[in-house]
């Protein structure tokens, strides 16, 4: 690092450091407002998740397309059967047969009431999510006033579906 040697460079440099320490300031508060929002926020999402989620339970169907063997595939599908909502239907979507997916889904979806198995077929023209997705369509009770779609990777807790369609009772959503 050279210092400079005339006085304009000194005035430079100053005027550097000056424009630099502002902006350092400004970066300081708007990190402050972001942390002071992070905890608004936080307080705001524990009071909404403690909050009884509401009666309003309109019949649901919930997609849920399937690849494979995520770790945990086993424990999230008995999330998802095991809902504490009294009208739900479960749709999986698998590409075909030989997915290591169907043959756990087939197991256990037998003698399971309101839950079906789509075997997609080969997707053309679009992503083979969004393919399995519209055909597990096809197979959603016409009754359903609900769709929700979720990946069997996650892990719903048992009022996930009560508290997600709960919101749509208020007029204003």
């Amino acid at each position: 690092f050279h210092l400079p040697d005339n006085e304009a460079g000194t005035v430079t440099l100053a005027l550097t450091l000056k424009v630099f320490w502002v902006m350092a300031a400004l970066l300081a508060v708007q990190s402050l407002v972001a942390l002071r929002d992070g905890f608004r926020f936080l307080e705001f999402f524990r009071r909404r998740r403690s909050a009884p989620p509401g009666d309003s339970c309109p019949r649901a169907a919930v997609i849920i397309p399937c690849k494979g063997l995520d770790p945990g595939f086993k424990e999230n599908l008995q999330a998802f059967l095991s809902q504490d909502y009294p009208h739900y239907q479960l749709v999986f979507a698998v590409s075909r047969e030989r997915d290591p997916a169907h043959a756990i889904l087939s197991e256990r979806l037998r003698g399971q009431p309101h839950t079906a198995l789509v075997v997609a077929g080969e997707a053309e023209g679009r992503g083979e999510k969004v393919h399995n997705l519209v055909q597990a369509l096809g197979v959603v009770d016409t009754d359903a006033e609900v769709l929700v779609f979720a990946d069997i990777d996650a892990r719903p807790a048992p009022d996930w579906l009560r508290s997600l369609v709960a919101q749509l009772a208020d007029p204003n959503v």
